[in-house]
């Protein structure tokens, strides 16, 4: 099987471009098809994959959200070759490309990995019109913004109403993004293969305000009851909407997930291990009688 490959770059990586001729004449060698090749820089809103039956992400973790988030709809396998400092969400590096590709590329059917997207709609206060609306992969944030006062947020989950957050702001993420912002600020980690979406308050103006993880098919609504000038709806950390007081934002499962081309060599739970130092215990510098220095 010769597949259709549409190769989308961080072209701001000098890193990714110095491998990028090796890579095509990887790719080449194992009669892969390379539609097109596609950068932050030569892209519109009317994206076309030229055919392509697989998407080859060349970047760190924030290039193959970007991708992803913009190709969501096509529907097509994401295999991301990691060129940042992590490599959570893109799981191969040259290496690994290269040890695992001629297998992958001769394969019908690719093993992935499919990670739920959530949508946020910003409502305008007293009309049914949207006026903002975008994808995450990670995750949705309000954040308080300057002048840095704390803000009031209304929760309601599945029609009910919950408690008004006073603090910094939240955290809405999927499963994949709980690693993110999300554990960063003390909300847990959530395995992939859990249909949830997890609510963390940014710094709660109480003692009893403690995340929550709630069934991904649950409508989320949160209504804004006061803000700063500053305040925003932030998108994978990378698009940011400016909010206003009175406006809700309704959060909900995207109808399409990602798809992401699996390592044969890695698994989540390795990742976490390997990558994130879960439960690594600190190895404190020993003296020279090699005691433990604390």
């Amino acid at each position: 099987m010769s597949h259709r490959i549409l190769i989308l770059i961080n072209d701001a990586s000098r890193d990714v471009r110095t491998a990028l001729p090796e890579i095509r004449a990887f790719l080449s060698a194992n009669n892969v098809r390379v539609v097109g090749e596609l950068t932050q820089a030569n892209i519109d809103d009317d994206l076309d994959s030229h055919g392509a039956d697989m998407l080859l992400v060349l970047g760190g973790d924030g290039t193959l959200l970007a991708w992803a988030r913009r190709f969501v709809d096509h529907e097509l396998p994401i295999l991301g070759v990691n060129f940042g400092k992590l490599g959570f969400l893109a799981e191969f590096d040259t290496e690994t490309l290269y040890e695992h590709g001629s297998d992958l590329f001769n394969r019908k059917t690719l093993p992935t990995s499919e990670l739920m997207a959530i949508e946020a709609t910003v409502h305008p206060p007293l009309d049914s019109h949207p006026k903002f609306c975008g994808t995450a992969l990670n995750d949705c944030v309000i954040t308080a913004g300057r002048p840095f006062r704390m803000i009031d947020i209304a929760l309601r989950i599945d029609g009910e109403p919950g408690p008004v957050l006073t603090g910094d702001g939240v955290i809405i993420s999927t499963p994949i993004g709980t690693t993110a912002y999300n554990v960063s600020a003390g909300g847990p980690i959530v395995s992939p293969a859990v249909s949830a979406i997890t609510i963390t308050p940014l710094a709660a103006h109480s003692l009893a305000t403690r995340p929550v993880v709630v069934h991904a098919d649950h409508g989320i609504e949160l209504e804004l009851r006061a803000t700063n000038p500053g305040t925003s709806l932030v998108l994978d950390g990378q698009i940011h909407h400016i909010l206003q007081t009175g406006e809700r934002i309704t959060i909900a499962r995207y109808p399409t997930a990602v798809r992401l081309v699996r390592n044969p060599g890695g698994s989540y739970w390795k990742t976490l291990l390997q990558k994130m130092r879960w439960a690594a215990r600190l190895t404190p510098p020993n003296d020279e009688s090699g005691s433990a220095s604390l």
